[in-house]
């Protein structure tokens, strides 16, 4: 198998998380007047993401087709590289999750009307 066929069998399982990826990028772009700091911030969460997923293969298939290691030394390689590709995930979607909270409004500012003051104590 060619290196570039072994890489498109790898992403090929991504599939869904892929398109997942694109829509997202481009309901932020849709959405770009309405929110544009939760926008970007979901841009750039959503970007970092796209971007592991399509080179973490590539690097996986580099390290061990290359590798003139023993088995044993690849797979440690491998499991710091899984680790540091977790790292780097968990703050791409860090960054989403600040995505859906920025410029939020206050509960308080969500109310309609003040709440009826408390009922007057009854007279004798």
């Amino acid at each position: 198998m060619t290196p570039l066929y072994t890489y498109f069998l790898s992403t090929l399982t991504m599939l869904p998380a892929l398109v997942v990826y694109v829509l997202a990028l481009a309901a932020a772009l849709i959405f770009w007047s309405r929110a544009p700091r939760a926008s970007l911030l979901t841009l750039i969460g959503i970007g970092i993401l796209l971007l592991l997923t399509l080179v973490q293969p590539a690097l996986q298939q580099r390290i061990i087709t290359t590798s003139r290691s023993s088995a044993s030394s690849v797979g440690q390689t491998l499991q710091a590289m899984s680790l540091i590709f977790s790292l780097l995930r968990s703050a791409g979607m860090g960054v989403i999750i600040c995505a859906v909270f920025i410029d939020r409004p206050k509960l308080a500012e969500l109310r309609g009307f003040e709440p009826l003051p408390p009922p007057l104590p009854p007279t004798h």
